[in-house]
């Protein structure tokens, strides 16, 4: 199954983003999906809130795993807003 993911930053944890990327980045590389696609989210001005993720995983228990092991959940830095099934078409 496809799977989109879109987490959206806590409250004032934008500043602590990069004291955990390369945790983060680890986590997503070792996990059992296939990364379509991620990125960091932004508002109009610029700054990062959140990120987006398309993947392929075997369940929706591997893809809530995606989320909820990672060092920005574990650290308090974000939260998961959205983790669908993606039909992917085009």
């Amino acid at each position: 199954m496809i799977f989109m993911l879109h987490c959206r930053l806590m409250p004032g944890q934008a500043e602590r983003l990069t004291e955990f990327r390369a945790q983060h980045q680890a986590h997503v590389q070792a996990s059992p999906i296939k990364l379509l696609t991620a990125g960091p989210t932004r508002d109009d001005s610029g700054e990062i809130i959140g990120g987006l993720y398309v993947f392929e995983a075997d369940s929706r228990a591997v893809a809530d795993a995606l989320h909820d092991n990672d060092p920005y959940v574990r650290n308090g830095l974000w939260r998961k807003t959205a983790l669908e099934i993606y039909d992917k078409r085009i």
